[in-house]
């Protein structure tokens, strides 16, 4: 699974790093480009938000009912 998401406030990230830290299968944030970082890191995210023009979420697994808050 790979969502378009947008996560405009530190709140937003912050939520978001807690919510899909609750996921067992690994979780990632990619650019358009395919560089990426773990998902459940605050620090990783923030980073990437902060640096990447678009966010994408990825996950073996649909998470985007968990996600939904964030999917564009």
């Amino acid at each position: 699974m790979r969502q378009k998401i947008n996560l405009d406030t530190m709140s937003d990230i912050k939520e978001f790093v807690d919510i899909v830290s609750l996921i067992q299968e690994p979780v990632f944030i990619e650019d358009g480009q395919g560089s990426r970082v773990t998902a459940k890191s605050l620090m990783f995210t923030a980073t990437a938000k902060m640096y990447w023009a678009d966010l994408y979420v990825t996950c073996e697994k649909d998470i985007s009912g968990s996600i939904l808050k964030w999917i564009i």
